[in-house]
């Protein structure tokens, strides 16, 4: 009878768990859905010039609200109790506010001396890039208190309302005389609907496991996850500075509409192979992490298993954008981006190792071994700038040099794959 219930409460939780990543994950699909469906539009309201300034404004909020809250946010989910969660959530929503001018002065910095291309940037929007820079901030910190509360679908509704938003401002706005503006404030607008909602969930029971707020709780709080901005925060950076600097080199390197080129290529690549990649990559650590505590000889075939399996789907669809995006970009994206359909072709193998081993990569968390992954990221980051610097000091094209980044960043995956493979192989055999 014991045992009965036990595997009842089991099969509630898996239930639970697996309804929870359905719901955030087809959410996410369909937010990336309607932003796919706008690019076609937006293509021929903006220049690639237009669009080379906004993917540094992106990269810029990417990279720098890593470091909004210190990352005490990542700690909101596992916090012993309520109370400290909350209090975690106050902590990072001040942290979040107080960081916001830091990053107005590092934005004025980088147009001022003209780093990394953003000298091509108008100073004037530092308002609307510490606007972007707090509610972004404000909607991760809420996001993690909304998933320790289990409101998945509360999530998923914002994610979507989000991703409409923001596909139809900057289509509204690029049919009026705002230029470059018109993408820049459409994404401002996307990014602040829903946080009102989320507010509105979380506020209460926030205030009640508070109030009165006591500095020392929450010095005390700080100092508990204090290993949060001294060791995840440096990892996490790296981590999005290997992933989001190839647009702002590029364009200090090839100039802004080089830039737009490259924005498009990579989501036109990103928005349809993520949405494989992430499905996958949480079904992939739930069932790892399952095997790894009850039958570690299964994690090794599992893994095999797992990139077989991504490797099967994610070949037909980065081999067909291969193909088609040269003769189908012009016609579908305008004649003005031509030339980031030739990226895309080069960029699929890159693309597809990405599909493959990414997802594969949740089994460093799983196992603990959390410094492979941050060699990676060293390396990655490392091997990003070198390449395309060389590129430049050669003399090469934009199309060459991003050639040899592929190139780098695809056998880079498969060393990293090896990696994988070897601790998947060493964790086989183990017995709890």
């Amino acid at each position: 009878m014991k045992s009965l219930i036990q595997r009842l409460k089991k099969f509630t939780y898996q239930s639970a768990f697996v309804s929870s990543v359905t719901v955030l994950a087809g959410s996410t699909a369909i937010g990336q859905g309607l932003v796919f469906l706008s690019l076609p539009l937006l293509t021929r309201l903006y220049t690639p010039q237009d669009m080379g300034w906004f993917g540094l404004f992106t990269a810029f909020i990417n990279i720098a609200t890593v470091a909004a809250s210190l990352l005490y946010e990542a700690g909101i989910v596992a916090a012993k109790n309520d109370e400290e969660a909350a209090y975690l959530t106050i902590l990072s929503l001040s942290l979040a506010i107080i960081t916001t001018p830091i990053a107005a002065l590092v934005f004025f910095a980088l147009v001022r001396f003209n780093l990394f291309g953003f000298g091509n940037i108008p100073i004037k929007t530092i308002f609307w890039v510490c606007l972007a820079f707090l509610l972004t901030a404000i909607f991760k910190v809420l996001k993690y208190w909304l998933i320790r509360q289990k409101l998945f679908k509360l999530i998923g509704k914002v994610i979507v309302i989000q991703s409409g938003v923001r596909s139809f401002s900057q289509v509204e706005l690029g049919l009026l005389p705002f230029g470059w503006l018109g993408l820049f404030i459409g994404d401002i607008i996307g990014r602040g609907f829903g946080i009102g909602r989320m507010l509105k969930y979380a506020r209460r029971d926030i205030i009640y496991l508070t109030q009165p707020i006591k500095i020392r709780k929450l010095a005390q709080v700080a100092r508990r996850y204090s290993e949060f901005p001294a060791y995840s925060l440096p990892s996490s950076l790296i981590n999005i500075l290997a992933q989001s600097l190839t647009v702002p080199i590029i364009t200090q390197l090839y100039g802004v509409t080089a830039g737009g080129y490259f924005v498009l290529a990579q989501r036109t690549l990103t928005l349809p192979l993520s949405l494989i990649s992430r499905s996958v990559a949480d079904a992939f650590h739930s069932q790892v992490a399952s095997y790894a505590h009850l039958e570690p000889t299964k994690v090794k075939s599992f893994f095999l298993q797992t990139a077989k399996t991504l490797a099967l789907i994610g070949f037909i669809p980065t081999l067909g954008i291969a193909i088609l995006s040269p003769q189908l970009f012009s016609l579908v994206f305008g004649a003005n981006w031509n030339q980031a359909g030739l990226l895309v072709t080069i960029m699929t193998p890159w693309a597809l190792a990405g599909v493959i081993v990414s997802p594969l990569s949740r089994i460093v968390f799983v196992l603990g071994r959390q410094r492979w992954k941050l060699i990676y990221d060293i390396f990655a980051l490392t091997s990003l700038i070198m390449v395309l610097y060389i590129g430049f000091i050669f003399q090469l094209s934009l199309i060459t040099s991003v050639a040899f980044l592929c190139m780098t960043n695809v056998i880079a995956y498969g060393l990293y794959f090896l990696i994988l493979f070897r601790i998947a192989h060493i964790n086989t055999g183990k017995k709890n």
